[in-house]
């Protein structure tokens, strides 16, 4: 029938366009997430010396950032002397709990914020996430590169999400944190 493939035809455009347009949104809520939890790295090398990669390109961002960082830096006392040897060893008091608990719901506040702003739930994000990772599969199944952006994305943001979920690697970075800053001089 000749209908038929121009029937598919039309079928493989709309399919395209709805990724298109499934991966637009994606990506703006992965941009926006990666703006919120990465943290601002500097090289140091422009001529005042501060050169800030990926920087928060919002203030909502920003004001994320300078929150954690606050609440980090509060926090790195229960990680010091005998409190930071036990978190060292893997073991953990109930105030490095605690701390951890007040981390993890401002980031799952801000990110649950974000996403309703958008119309949107975690759930509806990592169902895009799992169709652009499924989609770039499929490609690669095929014998394309499979080399989908917005699935790389996808993966770099539930890493970040991963990470602020995991107890026990946040407070092994704050034990490390807190031993260098004993080392330095209490700085």
């Amino acid at each position: 029938m000749p209908g038929e493939g121009k029937e598919s035809d039309e079928y493989k455009a709309t399919a395209e366009e709805t990724n298109e347009d499934e991966n637009e949104v994606l990506m703006e809520s992965l941009a926006h997430l990666e703006d919120l939890l990465f943290d601002s790295v500097s090289f140091g090398d422009d001529e005042d010396g501060d050169d800030e990669w990926n920087a928060p390109s919002s203030k909502t961002a920003e004001s994320l950032r300078s929150e954690l960082k606050e609440l980090e830096d509060r926090a790195l006392i229960f990680f010091e002397g005998g409190d930071g040897a036990l978190a060292r060893s893997g073991e953990y008091t109930l105030a490095q709990s605690e701390a951890y608990q007040r981390f993890a719901s401002l980031v799952e506040t801000r990110v649950e914020q974000f996403l309703a702003k958008r119309g949107s739930s975690a759930r509806d994000l990592i169902a895009a996430m799992k169709r652009a990772d499924d989609r770039k599969k499929q490609a690669r199944s095929n014998g394309g590169s499979g080399g989908d952006w917005a699935a790389d994305a996808s993966r770099e943001v539930a890493s970040l999400l991963r990470e602020v979920d995991d107890f026990e690697l946040w407070a092994t970075n704050m034990a490390r944190r807190a031993a260098d800053r004993e080392r330095l001089g209490g700085k």
